[in-house]
């Protein structure tokens, strides 16, 4: 290399480390900008189940009953929403509250129960003596078992609770529901059994034969069948 492109190179590097020198203050002077978050849109709608009311709505309360509810709307009007099914149940006091059969906790260990419903529907945790599933309302008490087998744990998820394997490709899957129980019996493969015995039991009250099927009656002593 001659010294000429010696001499062209050495200014073209001292010109980029000049530029790099300058430029860096530069950038690092320039002023921050901060970016306010935007809020979180507010809802135009109260959504009652499938219904969608005015945001703003308040529900008046001392007008349940079992089938509806009642809602004040902003411009001072009233709008009822009634349903083909419960939605609330009486409390003791004569109070309507909303039927949740959620699934929750019970005290012990694995145990849980319907969140708010008239019939409240029980499942044991795996270390409870007893009947492992039941219906109750006040005193009165239907146990469901399942004969030749332990339930054992259950699953439980939103309103139902899961027995698996309770035999051969065999799962036992009880539903929650406002006044009882939905019982189902899942077979995975032509290996499971073709058929179950359960026992029912009643606490409270006694079973009576009607033309269809059962009733349980209420009792002021204990019975069992």
């Amino acid at each position: 290399m001659t010294g000429t492109g010696r001499a062209r190179n050495t200014r073209s590097i001292s010109a980029l480390l000049a530029f790099v020198l300058v430029a860096t203050p530069l950038l690092t002077a320039l002023p921050a900008v901060a970016y306010a978050e935007e809020p979180a849109p507010v809802a135009a709608t109260l959504t009652v189940g499938s219904v969608e009311l005015p945001a703003g709505s308040t529900e008046d309360i001392t007008r349940r009953d079992a089938f509806s509810a009642h809602y004040r709307l902003p411009d001072g009007t009233m709008r009822a929403i009634v349903s083909a099914t419960p939605v609330n149940y009486r409390l003791p006091d004569g109070t309507w509250v909303p039927i949740d059969t959620t699934l929750v906790t019970d005290g012990a260990p694995g145990s849980h129960k319907s969140a708010a419903a008239g019939a409240t529907a029980r499942f044991k945790g795996p270390f409870e003596s007893g009947k492992p599933v039941s219906v109750e309302r006040g005193d009165l008490a239907v146990t469901i078992d399942m004969l030749g087998i332990a339930e054992g744990a259950h699953v439980a998820l939103g309103d139902t609770a899961r027995y698996l394997g309770v035999a051969p490709s065999t799962d036992l899957v009880y539903e929650s529901l406002q006044g009882g129980l939905k019982q189902t019996v899942v077979l995975a493969s032509a290996a499971a059994p073709t058929s179950f015995s359960f026992t029912l039991g009643v606490e409270g009250g006694a079973l009576e034969r009607v033309r269809g099927g059962w009733v349980v009656r209420e009792t002021d002593s204990e019975s069992a069948a």
